[in-house]
């Protein structure tokens, strides 16, 4: 899966279940935070797969990190 793929999907899935947030923190903020995401959950597959896992089963095991709502910054 590249992270492209995962930015796709992380997309998806926010628009199913998080459309009022997306809107709020505009298509950019929400891109940023998409890429960051499938970025981090892409170096913990390449961890498992590290450890002899298929790729998979590395999907399956890391995309939990991808599965969170979008955070707007200026809540913090």
């Amino acid at each position: 899966m590249t992270n492209l793929q995962i930015v796709h999907s992380i997309l998806t899935m926010w628009q199913r279940a998080y459309p009022s947030e997306m809107k709020s923190l505009g298509k950019k903020r929400c891109l940023e935070q998409a890429h960051a995401l499938a970025n981090m959950t892409r170096r913990e597959m390449d961890t498992l797969k590290k450890g002899g896992i298929d790729e998979d089963t590395a999907w399956t095991e890391a995309r939990y990190i991808c599965m969170v709502p979008p955070a707007n910054p200026d809540d913090y």
